[in-house]
């Protein structure tokens, strides 16, 4: 890093900054420039990630500006800066890396991704602009050209193209945030089927989807729970989204059948006791590949309808974010980040759910303990 500011960062300000405005240049023992005093008495610090966090702290500023991604707690420390003064922050990169959990794209890359990109693109007090390298004037078409031969389509969509890298491995590349397969929030007619698949996670969110199949086919997932605590109040909750209706069929993990040594029960039988009786989602070696072009079928554009044949309601916020970042890792393995909601909504889909053209029945409230009544 302290080679970035020594070789690249100082020479541009240097070819940047009118002759004799550098009033006094800093640097550190190892000669490296620290920081510029101007003719005007402002003074600019250069830094680098190398540094400890507690570097960054203390002193208010009127002026942020990062180069390549930074980690989150240097920029966390940096915009506390910015906060005495009304400050502004600039950040210029290439978003390459990997989607791999050991890679630094994880820490630097990802969290980017999610907390500064796609807030941004709904704050007012953020402006995002993504530059293609062929729209650079400065630089010859037969250069770029040359230099994008010797790149992969990732590296391409990343140095050329601007893009996150991270998302040409998504899983599910053909769903997008948005219509056709993000449908406005409606009521169901109360004589359509609903089915429901969960996905349990001792300690962690517990994922829960519901969904209906119109009278053409056409999935609709109308309802999901992303939900942390016990499972008699997670079993609560999937009552009341039920509201009266009993499902053709709930669908869960074969993790919810692991016996626990303390309780000598599992998961499953517990849910049972709570009044959501589940059968086990179909797995094998090969289930999670088929699952997962099965989706991807279904996700396409139908020609006859124009429209897929599986869709999100537009509420289920935790879906549709999981959806669209869940990515491939080593071994041509999914990675378990963002996997919970995608797989519940792959145990559904694989136990093929029809519109069976028969009224859902009202549950016996009498059946169920008194606390869901």
């Amino acid at each position: 890093m302290e080679h970035g500011i020594r070789n690249i960062i100082y020479p541009l300000i240097r070819e940047w900054a009118s002759r004799g405005s550098i009033k006094r240049l800093y640097r550190n023992p190892r000669g490296v420039p620290v920081g510029i005093l101007w003719d005007t008495n402002s003074f600019t610090e250069l830094m680098s990630y190398e540094q400890d966090v507690l570097s960054f702290e203390s002193k208010a500023l009127d002026y942020v500006c990062f180069d390549e991604p930074m980690p989150k707690p240097i920029y966390t420390a940096n915009m506390a800066r910015l906060v005495d003064r009304g400050g502004y922050a600039w950040g210029a990169m290439t978003l390459i890396g990997t989607g791999d959990k050991d890679s630094p794209f994880n820490t630097n890359w990802m969290w980017i991704y999610e907390d500064l990109y796609l807030s941004g693109l709904e704050d007012p007090n953020t402006e995002i602009f993504v530059f293609d390298t062929y729209d650079n004037k400065y630089l010859r078409k037969e250069d770029v050209d040359l230099f994008a031969a010797s790149l992969s389509e990732e590296e391409k969509a990343a140095r050329l193209h601007g893009q996150f890298i991270h998302l040409m491995g998504r899983v599910h590349p053909v769903f997008e945030r948005r219509s056709p397969w993000v449908v406005p929030a409606v009521t169901i007619p109360f004589d359509w089927p609903i089915y429901e698949s969960i996905d349990v996670n001792p300690g962690r969110y517990h994922a829960y989807l519901q969904a209906t199949v119109s009278p053409k086919g056409q999935i609709i997932f109308c309802e999901e729970l992303w939900f942390k605590g016990t499972l008699d109040d997670f079993a609560g909750k999937i009552h009341e989204l039920r509201d009266g209706k009993t499902p053709i069929w709930t669908v869960i993990d074969h993790n919810a059948y692991i016996i626990e040594s303390s309780s000598r029960t599992c998961m499953a039988s517990e849910l049972q006791r709570l009044g959501v009786v589940c059968q086990p989602a179909h797995k094998g070696a090969e289930s999670v590949f088929a699952g997962i072009n099965k989706v991807n079928t279904l996700l396409k554009l139908n020609p006859e309808t124009e429209n897929p044949n599986i869709v999100i309601m537009s509420h289920l916020t935790n879906c549709i974010y999981q959806m669209y970042n869940y990515c491939w890792g080593k071994a041509n393995k999914p990675l378990n980040k963002n996997a919970d909601m995608p797989d519940s909504l792959r145990y559904l889909v694989i136990m093929n759910p029809t519109h069976t053209g028969t009224s859902c029945t009202v549950i016996n409230k009498s059946k169920l303990p008194k606390r869901y009544y």
